[in-house]
């Protein structure tokens, strides 16, 4: 169980972090 919650886990974060990624790509290339 402790591997499928770090697998969610490590889904979420990668997740939030393409986000972050993609919105400071389109904050960089609008300024």
């Amino acid at each position: 169980m402790n591997h499928s919650v770090e697998e969610k886990i490590r889904a979420v974060v990668g997740a939030m972090v393409g986000i972050e990624v993609g919105v400071v790509d389109e904050v960089g290339r609008g300024v």
